[in-house]
């Protein structure tokens, strides 16, 4: 399964925890897809690196790591992809 991550980029706090997510997928048999920049900024292996416009496309489901805007945006993006958003607040 291919899974796309989103997170608000700000949230360097939450690097650890979305290193460790990421690893428990890979570890499962998922294939992880990711915002050029976040693969950057949070350190994050193993991923594939994509722009944000291409990654509602390329997977099967988007996880979405943020607030309501952080959400909204993404859904935005995602658009008439018909791909499943699951949002997970982190109270931003």
């Amino acid at each position: 399964m291919r899974i796309g991550i989103f997170v608000k980029r700000d949230r360097v706090d939450f690097a650890r925890q979305l290193r460790d997510i990421v690893t428990w997928l890979f570890r499962r048999g998922c294939e992880i897809v990711v915002d050029e920049r976040v693969a950057t900024d949070f350190q994050l292996s193993p991923v594939t690196a994509s722009s944000p416009a291409e990654i509602p496309r390329a997977v099967d489901i988007i996880i979405v790591f943020g607030g309501d805007g952080t959400l909204l945006s993404v859904a935005r993006l995602v658009g008439n992809a018909r791909v499943p958003i699951l949002g997970v607040n982190l109270g931003t």
